[in-house]
């Protein structure tokens, strides 16, 4: 086998990892938002969520720049890793958008909100946490 092909192999298995797991996570906290109506968890799903998109995208990436250079492009296609970090630091900002209008209302409205399920919700998040942690393993 080929180095660049084993690289490659690593490289999409890695993203097939962690789409896997992004779905797994947003799956687990979609759930734990309807049972608990914490903010927190509604901010972290979409955080998983992003986190699909961005692995789809990255994924795609890998794929694209993997081709040799070509008349269009002399510098190979690796150049669209640049591209693509633009998108998701695009992204990124666009959900801290939606998700501020939310935050503020929570505080503006003089009242606590209770959180349901609270033990639902913490087994969420340290399944979250196991399981991107098994990521960098």
């Amino acid at each position: 086998m080929s180095a660049p092909y084993s690289h490659l192999k690593m490289n999409l298995s890695a993203g097939a990892a962690s789409i896997f797991v992004a779905l797994i996570l947003v799956r687990l906290k979609f759930q734990a938002f309807f049972e608990t109506g914490s903010l927190s968890v509604a901010v972290s799903l979409a955080d998983s969520g992003l986190d699909w998109i961005i692995s789809l995208g990255a994924v795609a990436m890998v794929i694209y720049a993997v081709h040799p250079p070509d008349e269009d492009n002399s510098f190979s296609h690796s150049s669209v890793e640049n591209l693509t970090t633009l998108a998701q630091a695009f992204i990124i900002l666009c959900s801290a958008l939606v998700i501020l209008p939310a935050v503020i209302l929570r505080l503006s409205a003089g009242h606590t909100v209770s959180i349901k399920a609270k033990n639902h919700g913490i087994w969420v998040m340290v399944t979250s946490i196991m399981l991107t942690g098994g990521l960098i393993l």
